[in-house]
């Protein structure tokens, strides 16, 4: 069994979360609440197949931030579209009078994301999308409940795209909204999984759980099961060829995923059946504990210190100023970290937006998922905290904004 980190970066499946009965949604909705939902593996997928219901052209434009995730290109090369930028603030905010200039006769869709899960002021960019005539897709992959944007979140774009996976205890889950389905076509969606993928899918969650000891009433029962479907897996690949992709680097990071595939019937249960106010309740007192602990600290600042209350964040955003060595005392001291942007397009023109490589450089995201225990919240805040009380602060050079691939988002 390979190695894992002992705290988890991800949601896990426990016996207090799953049981849920999906109470209070007013209080706290969801975009798994809209009309017109479509499942996918991953809202990378669900994202391409809104762009290919469209009908992009090769000459369509499609506008992102310059801030982003290589899982932002990615669907818009499949798509035929071309990639262009607009900036964002120091704090990941979108200026709409920024974006409004860099929309051109070209542009066909304006990619806005909540970053993180925090305000984005997405209904007057869905007025400018109306205006100009490009399709908004409202990207909540950072955020899954509550009104981030002013309304209930998922509800304002034309589409909006989700990571589930990222909130919730399934090992896999993006899903798409046709909010606007009358002027905007809904995706024409592929064939289901098998039975197999479904068991598959099935086992990987349970597996992840109680690897992480989440599930030790079960973990008796379950694990020769696991082990022989380990066993037969690692039989069938090591039969299977690899082919070495010879595209150049834009075409071949596009390419490199499968195509987009529905959510298995396992996974859709899950999303339905956790409990929504706890999963929401957790999240935000983990935040607000990891920030108290944070709030003081030379040569770190938390990039939101103030967490609304109509805001359900997917991380703790922490700014340092010296991410180089920040980056090799958490990789040292194994604390889980996530790195949403660490990688920019090649191809991003870096005169677009002078905030953008800061943040990919010095921007690190730390779990506040409601499967960590308090002990392993306090820990992360606790050795954190003596890292960044031992590191030297300073201003980041150029050569600071390089990064090791180990600290990447997966």
């Amino acid at each position: 069994m390979p190695a894992i980190d002992p705290i988890p970066k991800m949601p896990l499946l426990t016996q207090t979360l799953w049981r849920g009965t999906g109470r209070d949604k007013l209080h706290y909705p969801s975009v798994l609440d809209r009309p017109n939902l479509y499942h996918f593996n991953w809202a990378r997928e669900g994202l391409e197949m809104a762009l290919r219901a469209l009908g992009l052209k090769p000459n369509d434009e499609v506008l992102l931030p310059a801030y982003h995730c290589l899982s932002m290109i990615t669907p818009v090369l499949r798509a035929g579209g071309q990639p262009t930028f607009y900036p964002v603030q120091a704090d990941t905010r979108i200026e709409v009078s920024e974006l409004s200039r860099h929309i051109t006769a070209r542009t066909r869709v304006v990619i806005a994301p909540y970053f993180f899960g925090f305000d984005q002021p997405m209904s007057a960019i869905r007025e400018l999308c109306d205006r100009s005539g490009v399709t908004l897709i409202e990207d909540c992959a950072h955020a899954l409940y509550g009104t981030p944007g002013g309304q209930p979140v998922g509800s304002i774009g034309h589409y909006a795209v989700a990571s589930p996976w990222k909130f919730l205890p399934v090992t896999r889950g993006g899903c798409l909204v046709v909010n606007d389905p009358v002027t905007h076509p809904a995706p024409k969606m592929p064939a289901g999984p098998t039975a197999r993928a479904e068991l598959k899918d099935g086992l990987n969650t349970l597996e992840r759980s109680m690897d992480y000891g989440r599930l030790p009433l079960l973990n008796p029962f379950l694990r020769p099961i696991l082990s022989l479907s380990e066993a037969l897996s690692r039989r069938r690949h090591s039969t299977q060829g690899v082919e070495a992709d010879s595209r150049p680097l834009d075409e071949s990071i596009a390419w490199a995923d499968p195509p987009p595939a529905p959510l298995s019937r396992v996974g859709r249960w899950l999303l339905q059946h956790s409990d929504r106010m706890a999963q929401c309740e957790l999240r935000r007192e983990y935040y607000l504990r990891l920030a108290e602990a944070w709030r003081d600290l030379p040569g770190a600042t938390l990039l939101h210190r103030r967490l609304p209350d109509h805001v359900v964040p997917q991380v703790v955003p922490l700014t340092t100023r010296n991410p180089r060595d920040f980056a090799a005392a958490l990789l040292s001291e194994g604390i889980p970290v996530i790195r949403f942007g660490g990688q920019l397009w090649p191809r991003t023109p870096p005169q677009t937006c002078t905030n953008a490589p800061m943040l990919s450089a010095c921007v690190f995201q730390f779990p506040c998922h409601p499967s960590l225990t308090t002990a392993e919240v306090d820990s992360i805040a606790r050795r954190v905290r003596a890292i960044l009380l031992n590191t030297p602060s300073g201003t980041p050079s150029p050569r600071d904004y390089g990064r090791s691939a180990e600290m990447e988002q997966p």
